[in-house]
C-alpha cells in the first residue's frame, strides 16, 4: 500500500533494515573490538541513547515504557522491571 501511494517500497525497507542492523552491531561488522558480553552491552546502550536522542531532536520523544513490547502480561511486568531495574 505505501508503495502505491509512493511513500516507501520494499527496497526502501531492506536498506532501513539493513542500515539498522549494520549500526547496532559495530561490533560484529566494524573493526570495533569489544572484550566481552557486558562491553557488547554497554555499547548497544550507548547505541540506543544516541538514537533516542536524535528521535527526540526530530520532535518525537521517547518515554521509557514505549520500549515494553506488547504481549503477555507477565512478558510485560518483565519488560517494565527491566526498565525500572536501569533507574536504580
Amino acid at each position: 500500500l505505501y508503495a502505491e501511494q509512493g511513500r516507501f517500497d520494499l527496497t526502501d525497507v531492506i536498506t532501513t533494515l539493513q542500515e539498522k542492523l549494520i549500526r547496532r552491531h559495530p561490533h560484529v561488522f566494524d573493526a570495533e573490538n569489544l572484550q566481552d558480553d557486558a562491553a557488547v552491552k554497554e555499547r548497544w546502550d550507548e547505541i540506543k541513547a544516541e538514537e533516542n536522542q536524535a528521535r527526540a531532536l526530530r520532535g518525537k520523544p521517547r518515554r521509557r515504557l514505549d520500549t515494553c513490547k506488547p504481549g503477555s502480561a507477565l512478558m510485560q511486568a518483565q519488560d517494565v522491571q527491566k526498565q525500572a531495574s536501569k533507574l536504580g
